[in-house]
Order: C-alpha cells, then structure tokens, then sequence
C-alpha cells in the first residue's frame, strides 16, 4: 500500500490499512476469533448494511451522554448482522427493523464507520471475538463517556502536548432485554439487577479532537509494520510495497532513527503520560487503539487516542491531580486494593507496567524499533536510553512508587474461555522507562 492513499481519497486509505493493512493482534486471537465473512475486517467485502431494530414489547431504552446524532432514530438500538442471523439469542418476533444503514467494516470485529457521515458505531457482540466476548453494556459505554469528559477537561488546561488528540465517545445507547425474550444461548450472559441483559451500542466521532482547520489523515499504528493482506485469498499478497514507517520517513530528510524518536515515539509517550498526569486516565495504547494524523505534505500531525471505553480511570492519580472522582463516576476505575492470589503485585500497579510496558511497549514500540532498524541499522542501546531519558520527565511527576521495579506480560491463552485466572509474567529492566 502507497502512503499517498491516504491522502487521495477520503477514507479509502484509511479503511484499506484498517483492514487490509494489519497483521492482527500479537496473540493471534483476532484471527481465530473474527466474525462472519460478509462482515469481518479482512473479508472481501467492502460494505455491509447494519440494520436499526425496534423492540415489539416495551423496553427501557436507556440514553448515556450527549445525542447528538441523527443516526439512530428514537426508541431504536443497532445490532451486529451476526446477531441479526443467530438463531440462539433473539426471538425474531420480538422485535422489527426499522431500516438499514451502510457502513465499511473497520480493524475490530464490531467497529463499523458509516459510508454517509463518517461516523463510528461500537456494537455488542455475542460471541467470542479475539480473546473476549464482546458485551456492551451501560457501566463500559457510561466509561467510555467519563474518559472522554476526563480528556476535554485536560484539553482546556492548556498543558497536554500538541500532538494530543483522541476520538469523543460522547453518546451510547443501551436496552435492557428482559430474560423472557432471550432464547437459550450456548454463552452464559450477565443479567443486571432488573433481570435485563443490557445490549448496547456506543458512538465515536471520527474527526480528532480538539478540532482543527488543517487537513489531517489518520492511519492506525498497526499498519505502519504490517504485511498487506489479499481480500480474496485473506493471504499477504505476493508484492508487499515497503512499510508505511519506511515510506513516511522517506519523505523527509531526517536519519531513520531521529525520525522515529522525534516525529512518532516521543509524541506518542507525551501523549501517553499526559492523559494519566493531566486527567487521570491510563490509556490502553496498543497498535489498534493509536492512530497517528498525517498532514498533505506527509508530516506527522498528532497522535490519536481511541477506543476510550477499555481505558483506565485512576483514582489515586485523580484525587491527586484534585479531579472530583465522584462528578465522573465509579465507572471501570482503578484503586489501590489487596493483592489478589498468585500474583506478584496488588492489581492497581500491575495495570501501570502492563498497559505501559506491555500493550504500548510491546505491541508498538519495539515492532517500530526493530522495523527501522532492520531497515536503516542504528544503535539499538543508544536509542533506548534515549527513550529513558525523555520519560524520566513525566515518571518524576507520577508517584515514586507508580511502576514496579520489574515489568510484566501474560500467556498467550483466552483466560476467559479456558476459566483460568491471569497471572502475570514479571521480567527484569524496563525496556522504556
């Protein structure tokens, strides 16, 4: 793939490295678990209609957030065309479609982008896709809310960086499905307090924010070290273009290594360590969830934070940074509580090295480094110390006791699936801090 596709057409790049320009999760689970062939991301299909249903009983349909969108019309819920076509979740009596709407499959499974608007629709699915079953109910869509107000509150202190943006999750909707209307399913479903499964969808803007006059086009961070993939075959094709990190550093004139410190990995930790110092939020930044924004003159523009409802809330840091915990919520936070069994650390300091050292680190940082360096040599070790010593900065602003001395990964396995407790693996010497 050619890094000008990005710029000459509007999305067409955009959606080609999301799904055609990604070697999928580390762990392999995204591909053992995906969705139907006529909706998943690497599939040869370019659009599919996601239908807008409405419930025949009188269900509570709950709002969450700001609406401020036309697209899904009152009383309505969207649902995953896998859904749509089980034959164990929904008695089709029960509810009727209202319309259909055209939308491009995106990198996640049930991460859809509409061809009129441009706009994200995060649905739930009922079934296992990479490691999780993928729910959506109102505690994840009132966080995915909370870590958006969080960061336009630290927007408007004027301190986060400049290459700080991030896609609003500002509106979600949820029904509560009674029991009754549920057909026995093979997976075993969470039913709240009313006796109600909560099946929601969750809305992202796909302009960054803050918002700015220049052009900018984003490309996910996955895509700037992955293989270019056959939407036929679903096999790498037999000419692979080089890298997109490559093609970007040849378009300016800085050493390979410079560039990718000063352009990509330092705004990117900037951008990191902002979101936790200024508003208390620890983003979970792997290749999927970053996206960088490219200028038409090919420079890099800002980094972009998404999928904000798998992100962190960090009470500590919040009562530290004087954020009023209780005006956003108890929603997915993290707090200081007593070490569970078999693991190594209490759960609130195993999430710092792990989304750091582990999500960031390893699924973006070292398959960048090792990229560019097999491709232009530098000292591996020089550069590095570099990384340390630009992060000394924002680790002396966070607790001295914020990250534990070593750094920790897990097993490839589905916990979930396998109804095993995740241990976590420690190693020594942080690579990046």
């Amino acid at each position: 793939m050619h890094v000008e596709e990005f710029i000459n057409g509007l999305n067409a790049g955009f959606i080609k490295a999301e799904r055609y320009l990604n070697d999928g999760s580390p762990s392999g689970f995204s591909e053992l678990n995906t969705t139907s062939k006529m909706t998943c991301p690497r599939g040869q299909f370019s659009s599919f209609n996601l239908q807008q249903i409405k419930f025949i009983e009188n269900i509570f349909i709950e709002d969450i957030g700001e609406y401020k969108s036309d697209i899904v019309k009152d009383g309505c819920i969207f649902i995953h065309p896998d859904m749509v076509n089980s034959t164990e979740l929904l008695d089709k009596a029960s509810y009727c479609v209202i319309d259909e709407l055209a939308v491009a499959p995106t990198a996640s499974g049930r991460t859809v982008l509409t061809l009129k608007d441009n706009h994200f629709i995060k649905l739930a699915y009922i079934g296992y896709l990479g490691r999780l079953i993928r729910h959506m109910n109102s505690e994840i869509i009132h966080s995915a809310n909370e870590v958006t107000k969080q960061l336009i509150s630290a927007t408007k202190t004027n301190k986060l960086n400049n290459s700080f943006s991030f896609l609003r999750e500002d509106f979600g909707r949820v029904a509560h499905i009674p029991k009754k209307i549920l057909l026995p399913n093979k997976i075993e479903l969470p039913f709240n307090d009313k006796d109600c499964y909560e099946w929601g969808v969750l809305f992202r803007e796909s302009k960054p924010f803050p918002y700015i006059d220049e052009k900018e086009f984003l490309i996910p961070f996955f895509s700037l070290f992955s293989k270019e993939y056959d939407p036929l075959t679903g096999e790498p094709t037999n000419h692979q273009d080089k890298p997109l990190l490559v093609q970007l550093y040849e378009k300016q004139s800085k050493s390979i290594s410079n560039f990718l410190l000063n352009d990509i990995l330092f705004p990117l930790f900037n951008t990191y360590f902002d979101a936790l110092i200024y508003a208390g939020v620890e983003l979970e930044a792997h290749s999927q969830n970053m996206l960088l924004s490219i200028t038409e003159d090919y420079s890099i523009k800002r980094i972009v934070c998404r999928d904000l409802e798998s992100a962190g809330r960090d009470v500590p840091l919040m009562e530290r940074i004087g954020l009023d915990f209780n005006k956003y919520g108890n929603y997915k936070y993290n707090s200081i509580k007593p070490i569970e069994v078999g693991q190594k650390y209490q759960k609130y300091y195993i999430n710092h090295s792990f989304m750091f050292d582990y999500k960031l680190g390893e699924y973006i940082v070292t398959p960048l480094i090792e990229l560019a360096h097999t491709y232009e040599p530098f000292d591996l070790k020089q550069l590095q110390n570099k990384i340390k010593e630009f992060n000394r900065q924002f680790i002396e602003k966070l607790p001295s006791n914020f990250f534990p001395d070593d750094w920790c990964s897990y097993e490839n396995i589905n916990w979930e699936l396998e109804k095993k407790t995740r241990v976590y693996i420690w190693h020594d010497n942080p690579k990046y801090r």
